[in-house]
């Protein structure tokens, strides 16, 4: 019990330290230690074992990536081609749309099977500008962000490459388009509950007098709509981005992680070459690129270190044993387990491959038991690992509030109502529809 509480302690004390701006290095390192305390673990292994296997992992396995989208999301800002988007986005739907503009861009990016980190370096340099533009306040972008390519794109609308709708195929032998109706149910109930908030709460921050504040590392030059007439031609400034994205799905049959990072490559050299006379100082830009991702990187793989602890701790066993061994139904107890343990992990992947891998042949039997389709289960148990997984030590919204210029305390109370409160919701009626029989596919 001590193991537990102790667990808990320290998962509390990282989101208090966050919210008290704390950078994740030092906080991951003081919640790690009170893990170590509580669970009786070796204070050297610990730290040398399971924290720093964790963080090199992470950064040995996605520097070149945090990178190379650093530097195409700078060229894209530096060059004037995000602007040049902006500007026609907002002719066609409006500045007024932003949010709408941003939650389908990264929505559509995640159906097309870019990754979240990589959605985030492309897209926040036009979201910047839609955002000063209509005066919404910025502390709104990585809720808006989060929610438009890790809810419903992630593990509810059919079809979708997210590994989180994959995993459950290998074990259940289902494909990626697995209890179509339910899942479109579902995103239907997320994108509007979500987007809805986030409209709500856009008008309440303006009836308050809060709108667009730049951020520490946000060019007021770039942000600028003063002078637009150097500007390179849109049709021109969207290419590399259809580059990167093309290229990934041509790329689909190499290990993910290399699609993306040639992709990325290839769209940081096309968008060099064609507005490389809009860039002031090419080389500043790169180095910039450098150092900011060096940041993003090292605070979210301090987090996956705090994981590492976590998940090698006598608390996270006892935990995800008592998880995985509710007894209720099938889909109740799937779903609850699912959630749990992707909180505890704050990963949707790890929480869902970890519940897979103890139990996912049992809860097969037991649904086919109850005459629940393996389609069904599969839909359920995937939606269930959106949810807490977006707990704010979550390495993907640590890595999207922190590129983004911004602290916990200022953005993580949006993104907790879009990533976990609607999954959550959505995950509840479709329990219900499928435990009653109401929806079967």
């Amino acid at each position: 019990m001590i193991q537990i509480i102790g667990l808990l302690i320290a998962m509390s004390v990282l989101v208090y330290l966050a919210f008290k701006n704390w950078g994740m290095i030092p906080a991951s390192l003081v919640a790690s230690i009170l893990i170590i305390l509580t669970n009786r673990m070796d204070f050297w292994e610990a730290f040398s074992v399971n924290y720093a296997t964790a963080l090199k992992n992470f950064v040995g396995t996605y520097l070149l990536m945090f990178f190379l989208g650093a530097t195409f999301g700078n060229i894209m800002g530096e060059s004037g081609a995000a602007k040049s988007i902006s500007l026609k986005l907002m002719k066609l739907l409006g500045k007024e749309r932003a949010i709408l503009i941003i939650v389908l861009s990264a929505a559509i990016l995640s159906y097309g099977g870019i990754s979240l980190f990589v959605c985030v370096f492309a897209i926040y340099p036009i979201g910047v500008i839609l955002f000063k533009e209509a005066n919404i306040s910025k502390e709104l972008f990585p809720a808006c962000m989060l929610f438009g390519c890790a809810t419903f794109t992630m593990v509810a609308t059919p079809g979708t490459p997210a590994i989180s709708n994959i995993i459950p195929t290998n074990y259940f032998g289902t494909n990626a388009y697995a209890a179509p109706v339910l899942g479109i149910i579902a995103t239907i109930l997320m994108f509007i509950m979500g987007y809805y908030y986030l409209i709500w709460t856009n008008k309440r921050l303006q009836a308050k007098g809060i709108g667009f504040t730049p951020g520490p590392n946000d060019d007021e030059k770039t942000l600028s709509m003063s002078d637009t007439d150097d500007l390179p031609d849109w049709k021109i400034s969207i290419f590399p981005l259809a580059l990167v994205i093309v290229m990934i799905f041509v790329l689909k049959n190499l290990t993910s992680m290399y699609a993306v990072v040639i992709a990325l490559a290839c769209g940081v050299l096309v968008a060099l070459l064609l507005f490389w006379k809009h860039l002031e100082n090419p080389l500043k830009v790169v180095n910039q690129s450098a150092t900011s991702s060096i940041i993003s990187i090292l605070n979210t793989a301090a987090i996956v270190g705090f994981g590492g602890v976590v998940q090698s701790s006598a608390g996270f066993t006892s935990i995800v044993d008592f998880a995985l061994n509710l007894k209720m139904g099938p889909l109740v107890s799937a779903a609850i387990a699912v959630n749990i343990v992707a909180g505890i992990t704050a990963s949707s992947s790890g929480g869902l491959t970890v519940f897979m891998d103890a139990l996912g042949a049992q809860y097969l039997k037991l649904a086919q038991i109850s005459g629940i389709s393996p389609a069904v289960l599969h839909r359920v148990c995937s939606i269930a690992s959106s949810g807490l997984d977006s707990l704010p030590h979550s390495g993907a919204t640590v890595t999207c509030i922190i590129s983004s210029g911004l602290t916990h305390k200022q953005a993580y109370k949006y993104v907790f109502v879009t990533n976990c409160v609607v999954p959550i919701i959505a995950l509840i009626i479709v329990v219900a529809l499928a435990s009653f029989g109401i929806v079967t596919n």
